[in-house]
């Protein structure tokens, strides 16, 4: 058995769909049908409704022959399922993991209930992640099609939240100085959104630019004023007081926020076993009908006694209520067992696998070890169980440990099966998205130097599961020099090394590392005019492509 992707619907740029790599999906209309099919996925679409959505009501006499033609098409393409017929019209089966706005939007809501909680770090790492899934503007091959256009303007719309979200993360993290260049460019592309004039005035105040941030302050109320002749929010102008009079709001959040953020998850831990014991009271009263017949197992009914199991710890059964029906729940688990919601005969566990982790739903990064974990059972005096295999290949008697394939970017399933002598197989899988891994970059484009060694400021972005940047930051600078060609002089390029250093950054981390200077280094910064010396940065990571940019190198003086 081996570790498939999942057929992958991409709207988030031009239509595409991908099973290991992308399918042909003839020309634009017919494209027009499936990206139809995929905004109303799951639910039955009339053909009629499609002729007018895909020709716009100019549909010639052949339409209806044309569109079971580009269906037909489709479901070669696609291959058996998805595409089904529902009476005079056509649905597409799609789960939600399968279309990748549906991931987009999943990916962002935990990052903005990352944000609320106070954890910045992991806010970014989420909201990075969704946003990682965009290829361009959204159904970008249908820009001018009626059917597309709501659709379109919905998804941009929460594109712009959930980046407005990542800048408040960064901001939260410090890493204002960086914000800059790309909320100056957001603003200009976007001059009504005010949350983007807010972001860039408190990125240019904490950058020491408070005469900037002004300026932009009235750039945004002219632009307002000039088009509809209405003043700034009242977010933007107090913030605009804010930076006049130097107001401790707009500095970077301090001890308070991280005592807020522990109180928040403070609270959620004390929320957590209520919850847990209300989802274990449900199942129980759900199943309580079907075990009357389980004579001497458990109680015939919630109201009477429950019998304590001689290993069952006393203090389990102390009290009543909630206690009880948590002693109830495990006693089930433990006795009744149901295959298409049939309790089995003898009151035991049909053939089952299971995976304990990881949980379905998780992004990871491209390259990144996930362990999981998995078991399988069987019936009582049934067949005997021949093997507990996983997608990778790991195969066990009961169970054990195996790993996720995170080799390419992408929708991915893994599957656990449990096969017995008889031949049978119960099988169960999650779904999970592999993306490229953290990248690492410099967020300056000056290096100060002194006493022998420059410091640095590296970024580590994207890989929405988590991990890390990890790596070497090599600093270089070409030296013109005179070499002899047989009897001739010729002039030569030679690399001299004036840094080097490792580095290790958690996803979604800004820090300052030292770096080194080597002897060719601090001899080079010397003799350079002014103390100042354009060097190469190259930044090898230990996954991913190398990065590479021109700084100035300069000595304080």
């Amino acid at each position: 058995m081996a570790s498939g992707t999942v057929v992958e619907f991409r709207i988030l740029g031009p239509l595409e769909v991908v099973d290991h790599e992308p399918l042909s999906l003839g020309g634009h209309k017919q494209q027009a049908v499936l990206a139809v099919l995929l905004l109303h996925r799951g639910e039955a679409v009339a053909a009629d409704r499609l002729i007018e959505a895909v020709w716009a009501g100019r549909a010639p006499a052949t339409a209806g022959k044309t569109l079971q033609v580009y269906v037909s098409n489709l479901r070669k393409a696609l291959g058996d399922g998805p595409l089904v017929t529902r009476g005079r019209g056509y649905m597409l089966a799609a789960e939600p993991d399968q279309v990748d706005s549906d991931r987009f939007e999943k990916l962002a809501d935990r990052g903005r209930e990352a944000l609320e909680r106070g954890d910045a770090q992991r806010a970014r790492m989420w909201l990075e992640a969704a946003l990682s899934l965009w290829r361009g503007p959204a159904l970008a091959d249908f820009s001018y099609e009626s059917f597309a256009q709501s659709e379109i303007s919905r998804l941009e719309e929460v594109r712009l939240a959930a980046l407005e979200s990542r800048i408040d993360a960064d901001l939260r993290l410090g890493r204002h100085a960086a914000l800059v260049p790309e909320l100056e460019a957001l603003a200009h592309e976007h001059p009504l959104r005010e949350q983007l004039y807010e972001q860039l005035m408190v990125a240019l105040y904490r950058s020491g630019r408070q005469v900037d941030a002004l300026e932009r302050y009235q750039r945004a109320r002219r632009k307002l004023i000039d088009e509809f002749g209405i003043e700034p929010g009242p977010r933007l102008q107090e913030i605009q007081s804010a930076v006049l009079t130097h107001d401790a709001t707009l500095d970077l959040p301090g001890r308070f926020s991280s005592r807020r953020r522990r109180k928040a998850e403070l609270e959620e831990g004390q929320r957590a076993p209520a919850a847990w014991v209300s989802r274990w009271a449900a199942r129980v009263a759900g199943l309580r009908d079907r075990t009357r017949h389980l004579r001497g197992q458990v109680a015939p009914s919630v109201e009477r006694p429950v019998r304590r199991p001689a290993s069952a710890p006393r203090w389990l059964m102390a009290g009543t209520g909630a206690a009880a029906l948590l002693v109830l729940a495990v006693v089930l688990l433990l006795t009744v067992g149901h295959s298409g919601g049939r309790a089995h005969k003898r009151g035991v566990l049909a053939d089952w696998a299971g995976i304990s982790s990881p949980s379905s739903g998780e992004v990871y990064a491209r390259g990144q070890f996930v362990a999981t974990s998995f078991s399988c059972g069987q019936v009582s005096g049934g067949p005997a169980l021949m093997s507990c295999s996983d997608s990778a290949g790991t195969a066990t008697s009961r169970g054990g440990h195996g790993h996720l394939d995170t080799s390419t970017t992408g929708l991915h399933r893994y599957t656990v099966a449990a096969t017995v002598k008889s031949g049978s197989t119960k099988a169960t899988s999650i779904t999970y998205t592999v993306v490229p891994p953290p990248r690492a970059a410099l967020e300056t484009s000056i290096a100060t130097a002194a006493h022998s060694r420059t410091n640095a400021t590296l970024a580590c972005s994207g890989g929405g599961g988590g991990g890390a940047c990890r790596g070497t930051l090599l600093l270089t600078v070409g030296r013109r020099v005179t070499r002899r060609v047989g009897q001739r002089p010729a002039a030569a390029i030679e690399t001299v090394m004036l840094a080097r250093t490792s580095y290790s950054l958690a996803a979604g981390a800004s820090r300052s590392i030292v770096v080194p200077l080597t002897d060719a280094g601090v001899l080079a910064l010397r003799a350079a005019h002014g103390h100042r010396l354009r060097v190469q940065a190259t930044i090898t990571p230990t996954l991913g492509a190398t990065a590479e940019r021109t700084i100035t190198l300069k000595r304080r003086r």
